[in-house]
């Protein structure tokens, strides 16, 4: 996770040592936006997985988005 001083604009980035995984309900798409596949993200730092334990990530994320309905 990378942090940002807001008085210098300096950066420092930690490893995160456990991901806070949720699960994330598919949402359907409509003829005006498009939806999402269920799956599961880290609130913390959002990085996004196919499993509940937060060890196979989505390095793609556009691969679980969801083409717009007729």
């Amino acid at each position: 996770m990378t942090y940002t001083c807001a008085d210098c604009g300096a950066t420092k980035t930690e490893p995160i040592e456990k991901h806070t995984i949720i699960h994330v309900d598919e949402v359907a798409s409509t003829c005006v936006s498009p939806g999402v596949q269920a799956h599961y993200e880290c609130s913390d730092c959002g990085m996004a997985f196919t499993d509940a334990a937060g060890t196979k990530q989505i390095e793609d994320t556009s691969t679980i988005a969801l083409p717009l309905a007729d």
